[in-house]
């Protein structure tokens, strides 16, 4: 075995037990708020916002092309739509 892969295991645990004690519970959800996960990839929290926000348009791409989901009903950018649905959450 190699003195990096050596090294890469004795640091797994450590990074493990680092993001442990940063997931939090959001309305009964483990998760990793967005600074964390910047400072984990050592970039600025605004480039993993940015990245997030990319994914989730082009997902939403890719499943209206496939005429799979309506968009009534989705919470968009962490605010409610006047819909019926969200106005029951």
């Amino acid at each position: 075995m190699s003195d990096i892969v050596k090294k890469n295991d004795n640091l797994l645990p450590a990074l493990m037990k680092e993001v442990e004690g940063k997931i939090v519970e959001v309305r009964g959800q483990k998760t990793l708020l967005d600074f964390h996960v910047a400072a984990l990839y050592g970039v600025e929290t605004k480039r993993v916002n940015r990245r997030t926000s990319e994914r989730r348009a082009k997902q939403r791409l890719e499943l209206s092309r496939a005429g799979a989901v309506s968009t009534e009903g989705q919470v968009r950018q962490g605010r409610r739509c006047n819909c019926s649905y969200c106005g029951d959450l």
